[in-house]
């Protein structure tokens, strides 16, 4: 969910794991906002973890089968250049994971 100002022109903050290069702005009118999110999924296997055959080796971790991950950052941009910031929490996939993920990107983008 996105909340602020001109927001028509603009599809959303791109995360450190996009692959996207280059602006994602349509103009460059003063737009502002903040974005929140969570998402839950349910995990029947993790290849990673498990691995990719169901007959050969079996780990002992306790899997979590529901995983939720959130989000929260805020934008602010004017003529061509942007800057935003993206905060992003990943709960333990399986309860021997030490720590919860979490990870922040910083984006700066200067269009030309």
């Amino acid at each position: 969910m996105r909340v602020g100002y001109g927001l028509h022109g603009d599809f959303g903050i791109q995360k450190a794991t996009s692959n996207h290069i280059g602006s994602m702005s349509l103009n460059d009118d003063f737009r502002f906002y903040v974005t929140f999110g969570i998402a839950e999924r349910f995990v029947g296997r993790n290849m990673f973890i498990q691995g990719n055959s169901f007959g050969g080796f079996q780990t002992q971790l306790d899997m979590a089968r529901c995983v939720y991950e959130a989000e929260l950052g805020a934008l602010i941009a004017w003529r061509g250049i942007s800057l935003a910031y993206m905060y992003s929490y990943k709960q333990k996939e399986f309860r021997e994971q030490l720590l919860d993920s979490n990870y922040a990107t910083l984006r700066l983008e200067i269009s030309f």
